[in-house]
């Protein structure tokens, strides 16, 4: 790609999130009702994510540069990723509005919350802490099994599949997801834990701030292109030569080391892959050629989708006598 065209490719990103960051700043001053309250919500989302993504993109790439463990991207490459991120971002924060509002319609109307998790009203900076833990736990079962559905069920596999075909592996891939991913994963997963756990406002409050920290920090570190082996750490501690085994092409680590944050659980219930002190592969989907823009990306899964239900009718019609 010519300078030229890279120039306007950043320049047009620039003014669109610019643009639409606008009117919906616009919309929570000046609208009213429904469209003022989520306009509100959608930019406190984009403030709470934006910021921590790029420091930590910032401060990660630092390491990526000492000791990488494969290719590094190329500017074009590092350019896509970066849209395919703020559209992500932007989806994510509508989908986020939807979670939220899900989740108190099923609080409202339900007597939800089979396992009882209050225990830290009163209590003090330990039981705090107990309480982040508990509740980052209690997250991650729920999110490691969505996790191998996305990999198992084809419809699920075809949205998460753009976040496993990037073959340089680095920071920028930890949000390189389909834009409509969220708008899946989080009623997915607000369901089951709103069903399975109830927690108190104090709780609730205090395992959000923590869950959404680990979401963007842990994760964004997860996938640094660095060379770090973590030895025994590795069954307690999901780092980035435990996290790339996920994202390896090789056949041995198909569907190995689901976990977010505890890779316990991969212990517990058989993905569990222990990498070897050098052992750090080459990424990406085998047989798939990434996306080489944003409309390749945004569009991937509903082809995607139109592919498999075409075989089915194929298949279908070819099967009738």
């Amino acid at each position: 790609m010519q300078p030229r065209h890279f120039a306007h490719r950043i320049v047009g990103t620039v003014l669109v999130t610019g643009g639409i960051l606008a009117v919906f700043w616009l919309l929570s001053g000046t609208a009213s009702g429904g469209i003022k309250t989520f306009s509100a919500f959608f930019l406190s989302q984009l403030k709470a994510l934006f910021l921590p993504l790029i420091v930590g993109f910032a401060l990660f790439s630092l390491l990526e540069w000492h000791a990488p463990a494969g290719p590094r991207k190329s500017f074009k490459d590092a350019i896509l990723a970066c849209q395919i991120i703020i559209a992500y971002v932007f989806a994510g924060s509508c989908a986020g509005f939807v979670g939220s509002y899900l989740a108190s319609a099923l609080r409202d109307h339900f007597r939800l919350g089979w396992i009882d998790l209050r225990f830290i009203s009163g209590k003090g900076v330990l039981a705090v802490s107990a309480s982040a833990l508990v509740s980052t736990l209690a997250f991650d079962f729920v999110a490691y099994w969505y996790h191998r559905l996305q990999h198992t069920v084809p419809f699920l596999w075809q949205i998460h599949k753009l976040h496993h075909m990037d073959q340089q592996l680095d920071v920028l891939t930890s949000s390189r997801q389909n834009w409509i991913e969220d708008f899946v994963r989080i009623p997915l997963l607000t369901i089951p834990l709103t069903i399975l756990y109830k927690l108190d406002a104090r709780q609730a409050s205090i395992a959000g701030i923590f869950v959404g920290f680990m979401l963007i920090s842990w994760v964004i570190f997860q996938h640094c292109n660095i060379r770090v082996h973590l030895g025994w750490a590795t069954v307690v501690f999901n780092g980035p030569q435990y996290h790339r085994i996920h994202h390896s092409r090789l056949p041995e680590h198909v569907n190995r080391n689901f976990a977010g944050a505890f890779p316990i659980l991969d212990v517990l219930f058989g993905t569990y892959y222990h990498p070897a002190r050098d052992e750090f592969p080459p990424t990406g989907v085998d047989g798939e050629v990434d996306v080489q823009s944003l409309a390749q990306a945004s569009a991937l899964p509903f082809l995607e989708w139109w592919r498999m239900l075409r075989g089915r009718l194929k298949s279908h019609s070819a099967s009738v006598p």
